[in-house]
């Protein structure tokens, strides 16, 4: 395993138009974190999941070895919703149950984490903007405590009408950097 690399405490969000831009950028940015020696938590569509893994075991990582030793983690998006939702709202005791641990699993040394979340794309595109700006917070929340570095991702075209701007950059200003869709 690669030497420890310092906890970055970081907010990413990208904003995309095509599927293979996402994939590309999630590969890019777990692959870079397993090589490092850090766990990677991916909580995503079954679709970005198995198209991620593709790509990564593409680039030469073998993604069963590092599931196997805990560093790599993909979760289901909705089902992971489902268990801190309540009445279409982020529910913070029932995010933290369900996430801390994911997070921050019991014993053994901490190693820094790389963590993407689809979850809030989800709550967007069935029109729950509140319920996804809630969700970010609740990560900014959970970022600063535990350390980590959390990349989410959102399609592009919904952003797109000019009625959609402050919804843009609400977004934009939860998070600390910002990768935008490729024009």
């Amino acid at each position: 395993m690669a030497a420890p690399v310092p906890h970055v405490c970081e907010h990413i969000v990208q904003f995309y138009d095509a599927e293979s831009e996402l994939i590309g950028a999630l590969a890019n940015y777990v692959g870079t974190g397993l090589r490092a020696g850090e766990r990677a938590v991916l909580i995503a569509t079954h679709a970005h999941l198995r198209a991620l893994e593709k790509r990564l075991v593409g680039n030469g990582h073998d993604v069963a070895a590092a599931r196997q030793q805990g560093a790599y983690l993909p979760l289901n998006a909705a089902e992971t919703l489902s268990r801190f939702m309540v009445d279409g709202r982020p529910d913070p005791q029932r995010f933290l149950a369900t996430l801390e641990p994911v997070i921050r699993p019991p014993g053994g040394p901490p190693r820094p984490l790389r963590a993407f979340g689809e979850m809030v794309a989800i709550l967007w595109a069935e029109g729950n903007e509140n319920g996804a700006l809630e969700l970010e917070g609740l990560w900014n929340e959970l970022i600063a405590r535990e350390k980590f570095q959390l990349f989410c991702a959102y399609p592009m075209p919904r952003f797109r009408r000019e009625s959609a701007r402050p919804a843009y950059e609400r977004v934009c200003a939860l998070h600390s950097r910002l990768i935008p869709a490729l024009a």
